[in-house]
């Protein structure tokens, strides 16, 4: 016989009674459960953790029972460290034998169910298992190592807002401030052509307008597409033709206003020097003063063709007037030179002239020529007063000085005394931004003589303008500016007099616009802040607080320049985006 059949055995037996009388089952034992991972999952990031497992613990040796046996769980601890997390260990036993715990016979076998709940972190942590018996000295530990995560669900939402604030993110720089833009200067536009139009009535510019209205409609189309680049430049062009076409109007308004105000000097002055009107004239006079107030508050109304058309009218309604008192005054002088009767022989070639003169102007009348008409009753006035002299001396009559006087009041206007002025023809109510304003120099008594040049300062810091008596200019910014006009004389441009005029500009709908998209862009940049703030806090957690401890002073620091960081990126990402894409 073999002696080592006989020792191999024995040996093995000898081993196996220093074992442990534990042993886990098929699934778990002593051996392998330390090396595996239990893993859970949070029913969601703010939840908690929780799984029950089961496992076996088995009588090996087959030759002793254990009695009393206990089996309890230890606190949680992060994985490679002594911090201890939220969580609980309990284990559930099927039986109890005695008061001490469980008897483990020989071969047998307890099942055993370890719930693992109340973890609100993520990442490895490890715990371990205690197994107690008088009958196995000492205690026993068995390692049980955890991994806890949320579900696929909630990394998945993570990615889908990464990729919803890169969209977002390209939408602010190449969408939505580019169409926003365009937007406020289609509606702009849209403004100013829709307020021409109910103020022009020329065919021709109607015409201009609907050209512009139509381009108008293809750049809010393009727009609408999403050819904000090609819209932009149509916009641009329509802007610069309503420009050009705004200041033509201002032009006509401002030769408008020039001619209102002469026909209302010739009104106003037939009122206070006219003598003898009758009823019908009086009426007639207050007529054409109320069809000039009329066409006053249409240029004011922007109202420029039908403006100038009720001027039209006017005139001819100041012309019939004038034509009137010109043939009551070629009456009164006829039936004057009848007055004198006859005269001595030597005045009798001086009453022919008059009388020559008088059949000249009712020609004149018949033509429509009355300025040619008035300069001859003028000189019919001259000899008649005239020959009256002549004829009062060869009676004897003392000769008295004879204050000449215009009937008619058509040459002749009482002088006030004013020095020059500047004027400022639109009203304070439309001295806005966007308003090309009309500045004109007022000077009653001619002290600026033709020969004088002029130099306005508008009070913007610029260099002086060279400029007539009317002027045009439209102000930058709103506030108050001090208007000069300098006059100056001679080949030294001697400074003889300097003209101020305060004006207050308001701030126009450009302005107002540009305020509304400033705030806009500023909800942008807002935005932008707000999904720097989502990315750098998802992916802040993500790096910096998943499965690591976070507290420290460091850890903070980190954080702050982790934020920091995400929102340049973002910022940087935007501005590359523009660039690429060519939006400003």
């Amino acid at each position: 016989m073999n002696p080592m059949n006989v020792l191999i055995p024995l040996i093995v037996a000898l081993i196996l009674s220093f074992q442990s009388s534990l042993s886990v089952g098929q699934e778990f034992n002593f051996e392998d459960l330390k090396d595996r991972t239990i893993e859970l999952y949070r029913s969601s990031p703010w939840g908690k953790a929780s799984r029950t497992v089961p496992f076996y613990l088995f009588e090996t040796s087959g030759t002793a029972e254990i009695k009393d046996l206990m089996v309890y769980g230890q606190e949680i601890y992060v994985k490679d460290t002594r911090i201890v997390v939220p969580g609980q260990v309990t284990l559930a036993l099927p039986r109890q034998d005695s008061p001490s715990g469980v008897t483990l016979r020989a071969r047998d076998r307890i099942e055993l169910d370890i719930t693992f709940s109340g973890l609100e972190r993520t990442g490895s942590f490890v715990t371990q298992l205690v197994v107690n018996s008088p009958s196995l000295g000492a205690s026993r530990f068995l390692p049980v190592n955890l991994v806890v995560s949320d579900k696929w669900g909630f990394p998945l939402f993570v990615i889908f807002l990464g990729v919803l604030g890169g969209f977002l993110t390209h939408y602010l720089s190449e969408r939505w401030r580019p169409r926003q833009d365009n937007n406020y200067r289609i509606a702009r536009l849209r403004g100013l052509i829709s307020s021409l139009r109910g103020a022009v009535r020329a065919p021709e510019k109607l015409e201009r307008l609907q050209s512009l209205w139509d381009g108008l409609r293809s750049a809010e189309e393009k727009n609408y597409r999403g050819d904000f680049a090609e819209a932009r430049v149509q916009l641009d062009q329509v802007e610069k033709d309503v420009e050009a076409f705004r200041k033509e109007e201002v032009k006509e308004k401002a030769k408008a206003l020039a001619a209102l105000s002469d026909l209302r000097a010739v009104g106003e002055l037939y009122q206070r020097q006219l003598a003898g009107l009758t009823a019908e004239e009086t009426k007639h006079l207050q007529a054409i003063l109320n069809e000039l107030r009329e066409a006053e508050a249409l240029l004011w109304a922007d109202q420029v063709d039908l403006a100038n058309e009720r001027l039209e009218d006017v005139r001819g309604l100041l012309e019939d007037f004038k034509k009137q008192r010109l043939q009551k005054d070629l009456e009164v002088q006829k039936r004057q030179l009848e007055e004198l009767g006859a005269v001595p022989d030597e005045y009798q070639d001086d009453k022919q002239q008059i009388e020559v003169r008088l059949g000249e102007v009712r020609h004149l009348l018949a033509r429509g020529d009355l300025e040619e008409a008035r300069k001859g009753l003028d000189e019919v006035e001259v000899a008649l007063e005239g020959l009256r002299s002549k004829l009062a001396v060869r009676r004897g009559k003392p000769f008295s000085p004879v204050v000449r006087r215009f009937m008619t009041g058509l040459r002749e206007a009482e002088e006030v005394e004013t020095r020059p002025r500047i004027e400022i023809l639109d009203l304070p109510e439309n001295r806005t931004t966007d308003t090309t304003l009309s500045f004109q120099i007022k000077d009653p008594k001619g002290m600026i003589q033709p020969g004088d040049r002029l130099r306005w300062d508008f009070g913007e810091g610029g260099a002086l303008e060279e400029g007539g008596r009317s002027v045009f200019h439209r102000f930058k910014e709103p506030g108050d500016y001090p208007v000069k006009a300098l006059v100056l004389r001679g080949a030294q441009d001697e400074l003889v007099m300097q003209l101020s005029q305060p004006v207050k500009i308001l701030p126009g709908r450009t302005e107002r616009s540009l305020e509304q998209i400033r705030r806009h862009l500023q909800l942008g940049d807002l935005v932008l802040s707000g999904i720097a703030l989502v990315l750098a806090s998802l992916t802040g957690l993500l790096y910096l607080y998943v499965d690591k401890t976070f507290g420290s002073l460091q850890d903070y620091l980190l954080a702050f320049l982790w934020g920091f960081g995400i929102d340049s990126s973002v910022r940087g990402f935007t501005d590359v985006l523009k660039k690429i894409t060519g939006v400003q």
